[in-house]
């Protein structure tokens, strides 16, 4: 997510630039501030519109970043404690949780439907 932001707003820096959002890089503290949740998640077609939902998807948070901001080109995906942690632009998927360090593939098996 810190990757492809636009924008961030804690740090100078912009790298890929691709997402249009700003993001805050460690909005939840330090490595004692982990925690994990489970949300629901949106998913959208390739005209913006909702498409389906992936209904209680395991969120686990390591120094994880929030969007502080999104812009009009990116949908929210999914939200904890108020704050946007996924987003989706077209065919790209941001997250500020690690899909990958849990057993559900269902985010992967979606962001495979994209091409």
């Amino acid at each position: 997510m810190i990757l492809l932001a636009e924008r961030l707003d804690n740090d100078p820096n912009v790298y890929f630039g691709a997402l249009d959002a700003t993001v805050r890089r460690n909005a939840y503290g330090r490595q004692l501030g982990s925690f994990a949740t489970t949300e629901d998640i949106t998913t959208f077609g390739a005209d913006g519109a909702p498409s389906g939902t992936i209904a209680d998807f395991p969120l686990v948070f390591i120094r994880g970043p929030f969007v502080a901001e999104v812009g009009p080109r990116a949908h929210v995906m999914a939200s904890t404690g108020g704050n946007a942690v996924a987003l989706q632009q077209d065919n790209i998927l941001a997250t500020a949780f690690h899909p990958e360090i849990t057993d559900d593939t269902r985010i992967h098996e979606y962001f495979l439907t994209l091409g």
